[in-house]
């Protein structure tokens, strides 16, 4: 079986993170994008005994609560959440976003290929628990146009991950 290929996206809240990840999956072809907040979101639905839906229509009020989870969780273990987000794929490519603490990243970053950093100028990144910082990336990709610039950014580095 041929070694999947990993990418790692990591960023402020609401830079782009995750809509990065998801038009890179689609230039890609053979690829899954996974976040490691689906998973957060999907535990603290279980925790409550509502739906995941119920925790993303209002994820404001149950940010703090999916960041001590993800924090505990990460005290435990830090790289589970990555592992879960790994765990199941046998795509070529994998991408994974959600990873915001220096001991996460520290565990997993030699598991990863490439380290993506997403930064939108003028951007504010608010209540978070983001560690990391740009220097933690291997490349930096500037989302600083519309969501077809940044679909055109995704196919351009898929494209020279595929001929790499």
């Amino acid at each position: 079986m041929k070694k999947s290929r990993k990418i790692l996206i990591i960023g402020n809240k609401l830079h782009g993170k995750t809509t990065l990840a998801n038009f890179m999956v689609e230039a890609l072809g053979d690829a899954e994008g996974y976040s490691t907040s689906s998973y957060l979101v999907y535990r603290l639905s279980l925790i409550h005994g509502v739906s995941e839906e119920e925790i993303l229509k209002e994820k404001e009020k149950y940010r703090p609560e999916l960041i001590e989870l993800g924090n505990a969780m990460c005290d435990a273990d830090a790289g589970c959440l990555v592992s879960i987000c790994l765990w199941s794929s046998s795509k070529e490519f994998i991408l994974v976003d959600g990873v915001r603490r220096v001991s996460e990243y520290d565990r997993i970053k030699d598991w990863f290929d490439l380290v993506l950093w997403v930064d939108r100028p003028g951007q504010a990144g608010g209540l978070d628990n983001l560690e990391l910082e740009e220097k933690h990336a291997d490349r930096v990709v500037l989302n600083d146009g519309s969501l077809e610039d940044l679909k055109k950014v995704a196919e351009n580095i898929s494209k020279e991950i595929r001929e790499n």
